[in-house]
């Protein structure tokens, strides 16, 4: 079973092109390689904290584990590199 709303996948498809449907399966078809795109993000992300011997996920190991995953780089741009200002 899916933890995201089919409903909600649909509207962001909307957003995407308004004058397109989408069938119920393409919506389920899509949110479980969204979820689990994001199980896998959260998996690795874990690995880089207990090999930090750290507790917490901050953003730098999520987008250390994009930047370094080749099956994760087509999220490059939705994880950008931070800039620090001073």
């Amino acid at each position: 079973m899916s933890n995201l709303p089919i409903s909600k996948v649909k509207k962001i498809s909307k957003l995407t092109n308004p004058n397109h449907q989408i069938t119920v399966q393409a919506a389920q078809s899509i949110t479980f390689c969204t979820e689990y795109i994001t199980k896998f993000l959260m998996e690795q992300s874990q690995k880089v904290v207990i090999s930090n011997q750290k507790k917490t996920i901050m953003y730098d190991d999520v987008r250390k584990v994009v930047e370094e995953t080749v099956g994760l780089q087509f999220l490059d741009d939705t994880v950008p590199i931070r800039w620090v200002t001073k």
